[in-house]
């Protein structure tokens, strides 16, 4: 489900989770003090969470004023021993909210329409799962895998992350289905070679289509599966350059698809004691598998079959830096990949961004600061009278957390994020505003342990 931030794992390890809790789930609780290895564990957990303020309530819509509160109980198992941590869970996501957008999947909107209040009171209701899986069959190889998924309604604050963060259309959908993993193979022949094989695959399909829609053209699922050997080698102590090339595959509802090849060298490099930075870089070929259907946007533009797009990244890490009690962790990102868009059907070059700050304060407090930026490099091709679609998007999240007790904490925060077309589409500007705060409170019935300074 993406490339986890280190800084983020850290911090998980002192019992704090810099996220906005309602769009993850029920959150996930670190290992307890005097927990057993070896016997199977049982987690339970719930989350109640108020918000208010502005937002789409279908994609496409006007932004307009809500009020939400939202219930997430969680249900978890875990097994750890020296040689295996096993990990699976189970939430509700339970999500009332006034207007009620539930019986508008698939309209499209006219352009200044706002979403009139409906009578429903029901709630939304997305039921999410997910499992991690990490073994060491021996001293040198490690075996790692997780998977996700969620089916039900989503409302749309929760879309970006079921289709993804850099997504920036979204569909007019109330129930999907969607589920990814992935896994992996590492192992380290000696002390400065390793090799290793990663894959990952995902779907997600849309279940409410109202008729006709699915023979317009429009995307209603999409399939991908990759994989990708890697070699990597320590040129030093604080250095080491890797190898690989990844092959995929994606498919759309239209029966389309395309195939995928992406060669890359990376560079990592330890600046300091506290601060790592990584360097990616290698291009993308993509070939058009089957022919574009009536109606459908041209995966890869009008009559292309094939595409080359250079990629790569920049990363910078610092683990930790000390001012009396707080400790600081960060993160910056910016990078060029191939985007195969899973709502639009359409392969562009997309720039993206995400810059984060998170501060622990000992023994009780946390504060979580992100933004994310991401955008098409290149116009979409559209078909002629249509208004072009959302290719940008931006958001910036802030949490604030706050340990009560050793089995309840709150979390106080909020979004602002928005929605446009590509940053050079004449009179351009962003028509999907979100801006709304939120008290989380947060219960389990494994103990939150205190946050602590690492020694020097």
């Amino acid at each position: 489900m993406g490339a986890a931030l280190v800084a983020f794992c850290l911090l998980a390890d002192l019992g704090a989770q810099p996220s906005v809790a309602s769009e993850s789930g029920a959150p996930e609780m670190p290992g307890q003090p005097g927990f057993v290895p070896g016997i199977l564990a049982l987690q339970a957990s719930a989350t109640s969470e108020s918000r208010a303020g502005v937002a789409p309530l279908v994609a496409g819509y006007n932004p307009q004023s809500f009020v939400a509160e939202l219930l997430i109980p969680r249900l978890a198992l875990e097994l750890r021993n020296p040689a295996l941590v096993f990990a699976a869970w189970y939430s509700p996501r339970i999500f009332w909210e006034y207007p009620n957008p539930s019986s508008l999947s698939g309209q499209a909107p006219l352009a200044g329409q706002t979403l009139a209040p409906s009578p429903a009171s029901e709630p939304l209701i997305l039921h999410t799962f997910g499992l991690v899986l990490e073994a060491r069959p021996s001293r040198s190889v490690r075996v790692t895998a997780a998977a996700g998924g969620s089916i039900g309604e989503p409302d749309y604050t929760t879309l970006p992350q079921v289709l993804g963060t850099g997504q920036a259309t979204l569909p007019s959908v109330v129930e999907l289905a969607a589920v990814s993993g992935q896994g992996g193979v590492v192992d380290t022949l000696t002390q400065r070679w390793q090799l290793s094989l990663a894959g990952q695959a995902s779907h997600w399909q849309w279940l409410d289509i109202p008729p006709g829609l699915s023979a317009s053209g429009t995307i209603t699922s999409q399939t991908s599966a990759s994989g990708e050997p890697a070699a990597a080698f320590r040129l030093t102590t604080r250095d080491s350059l890797g190898l690989g090339t990844a092959v995929g595959w994606v498919s759309y509802s239209t029966g389309n698809g395309v195939f995928i090849v992406t060669p890359a060298a990376t560079w990592k490099r330890r600046l300091d004691r506290g601060t790592d930075l990584n360097l990616r870089l290698g291009l993308t070929y993509a070939h058009l598998l089957g022919s574009t259907p009536p109606g459908a946007v041209p995966v890869l533009g009008v009559s292309e079959r094939q595409a080359v797009s250079p990629i790569g990244s920049a990363e910078l890490i610092v683990h930790f830096a000390r001012l009396d009690q707080i400790m600081f962790l960060g993160r910056a990102f910016a990078g060029v990949d191939f985007y195969l868009d899973p709502v639009l059907g359409t392969g562009l070059p997309r720039g993206s961004a995400t810059a984060e700050l998170i501060a622990v304060a000992v023994p009780s407090w946390t504060v979580s600061l992100r933004g994310d930026f991401a955008t098409a490099l290149e116009n979409p091709p559209v078909p002629a009278g249509e208004t072009p679609p959302d290719e940008t998007v931006f958001s910036v999240t802030l949490a604030v957390r706050r340990r009560v007790t050793e089995n309840f904490y709150a979390e106080l925060g909020g979004k602002w994020a928005n929605r446009g077309p590509t940053l050079d589409t004449p009179d351009f500007r962003f028509d999907q505003l979100q801006l709304w705060a939120y008290l989380s409170l947060i219960g389990t019935t494994r103990p939150i342990p205190r946050p602590a300074l690492p020694r020097e």
